[in-house]
């Protein structure tokens, strides 16, 4: 029989080697993450970011945007690390739900909500994967790659490592989402205790108004995150009608714009503007117009004034590093400002975070501002 005080020390290190949490590039547990990944680009100085495979990593101990020498098609970097806890052979026992309105096997949603991502947990933790990339990840029995489909255009991740009783709150935003799940394994235990999974899994809409939904998320170690989802039925942009409001702060916001239906311009008669970023700079040798973006992000900003900088002969707007935010938040998503998507659900999940939302805001190189 173990002493008590050994018995004790097992247990818990029992429960650190059982968690369920993000990963970092290194494989270390982390408690979140967002990534960048850049754009295709032929003349690029470094091959990754030639070949589409570079990608820009920022989290809770770097809150700074830095070029991860990894190539995304390698197994040694953080989304291979946080995936694989699902793809590994022992991992019968946890709960996991890949979504995607295109999926990798090419086929896209009709009718359902514009959303993508990946959730996973076990009986301690988990984590929530927010991503904009179409095709991926691949399902469990084909283990991790890098769809030759996502090279040419920039993406956006956010990564939450959540404790156990959060999952009910991801669940209902889920329903709201209405997501198309292409692969999943939600033990009996889990439909138990959190009976919102099984109208997940069926893909049951919400019944009846509202038609979206705000909720708080706290990390493992107690970062504040904001949720909002919107169902087919909200028949309005997530950004303006929804995040500005609740933030009740200027938006600036990056998505794509080059699906079906009208692009939204930047709205200026709302009492908190939503501007439509153009122009993202990552690094000195990244830098790249929002058609060439399919990322899903948004930063609060300045409500009455923005220092800016009008460039001679274009629509367009730099951003000064000066710029305040009452509540600075950053926010990754998979929903774009198109009119075709009023009636689709997606969400976005914002992070009150001020190093995150300065290096968010330190990216935007050029949007379109109001008369």
């Amino acid at each position: 029989m173990l002493h008590p005080s050994k018995a004790l020390i097992f247990s818990l290190l029992w429960g650190l080697s059982t968690s369920l949490m993000c990963k970092d590039p290194n494989g270390n547990e982390v408690d979140w993450y967002s990534v960048y990944k850049s754009p295709k680009n032929h003349t690029a100085l470094d091959w990754k970011v030639r070949a589409g495979l570079a990608h820009f990593y920022l989290d809770v101990h770097s809150p700074q945007w830095r070029l991860i020498d990894q190539p995304l098609n390698s197994t040694q970097h953080q989304l291979y690390h946080t995936l694989q806890q699902i793809y590994k052979p022992q991992s019968n026992t946890l709960m996991y739900i890949m979504y995607n309105d295109e999926k990798p096997d090419g086929l896209l949603r009709k009718g359902g909500g514009h959303t993508k991502g990946v959730v996973a947990f076990n009986e301690t933790s988990g984590f929530w994967l927010v991503h904009s990339v179409p095709k991926f990840p691949p399902e469990k029995s084909d283990g991790y790659s890098w769809p030759h489909s996502a090279l040419d255009y920039g993406q956006t991740f956010l990564c939450v490592s959540l404790p156990y009783k959060q999952l009910e709150t991801v669940a209902r935003q889920l329903q709201f989402n209405q997501p198309d799940i292409f692969d999943h394994q939600v033990p009996t235990d889990f439909l138990e205790s959190f009976p919102v999974l099984r109208d997940v899994i069926a893909e049951t809409p919400p019944e009846g108004p509202p038609w979206a939904s705000i909720q708080p998320l706290t990390s493992i170690n107690n970062q504040a995150f904001l949720s909002f989802a919107k169902a087919n039925n909200f028949h309005a942009d997530l950004y303006d009608a929804l995040v500005a409001p609740t933030l009740k702060q200027n938006l600036l916001v990056e998505t794509w714009l080059r699906s079906a239906g009208t692009p939204l311009p930047s709205n200026c008669s709302s009492k908190y503007k939503v501007l439509k970023i153009n122009n993202i700079k990552l690094s000195e040798d990244v830098e790249f117009k929002e058609t060439k973006d399919h990322a899903k992000w948004a930063v609060t900003t300045a409500t009455d004034q923005h220092q800016t900088g009008f460039i001679t002969g274009k629509n367009q707007y730099v951003l000064k590093m000066g710029d305040s935010s009452a509540s600075p938040y950053a926010c990754v998503g998979d929903i774009n400002r198109m009119d075709s998507q009023f009636h689709r659900g997606g969400g976005t999940v914002c992070i009150q975070h001020a190093a995150a939302w300065k290096a968010f805001t330190g990216v935007v190189n050029g949007y379109q501002d109001c008369p």
